[in-house]
């Protein structure tokens, strides 16, 4: 019977480690219906990237985000090229038009000017013709007047 108080020493202590597993066995979140919590996570993951998936490469009814920014890259640079090729070589010839124009509005008021000038310059020569006609026409009659005072 001396074993008999081992035995008993023991079996409390296989009892009391059978209770500790016990307790975690109720505690663990994965016997405790745990595992199918995260089986259904793992099912709505998949379902969240399908739709992921949809969006971004699309399906039959619509088009993904990848397309389409496929498409408005291409459209870029296609818009790219038009302003490499057409706009700014027109905005160049637009800024030499403008700069040679600042000449032009220079040689128009230069031109305003000068007709002003030329329009004095008419009258004084007018002016001028005037008098002459008159020192003339003046000098003719006292030539006139002395070849008549010899003659007669």
């Amino acid at each position: 019977m001396n074993s008999s108080p081992e035995l008993h020493l023991l079996l409390e202590q296989i009892g009391r480690q059978l209770n500790a597993i016990e307790k975690r066995f109720e505690s663990a979140s994965s016997l405790n219906g745990g595992f199918d919590k995260l089986v259904e996570k793992v099912d709505q993951l998949q379902e969240d990237f399908v739709e992921v998936r949809k969006t971004l490469l699309g399906d039959g009814s619509q088009v993904g985000v990848v397309t389409r920014l496929r498409e408005l890259e291409t459209a870029n640079m296609e818009r790219q090229k038009f302003l490499a090729t057409v706009v700014e070589p027109k905005m160049e010839e637009h800024r030499r038009l403008v700069f040679e124009m600042e000449g032009v509005r220079e040689l128009i008021r230069n031109e305003e000017t000068q007709k002003k000038e030329i329009v004095l310059l008419k009258e004084r020569v007018g002016i001028l013709n005037k008098v002459m006609w008159l020192f003339g026409t003046g000098l003719i009659g006292v030539v006139c007047k002395s070849l008549f005072d010899m003659v007669g």
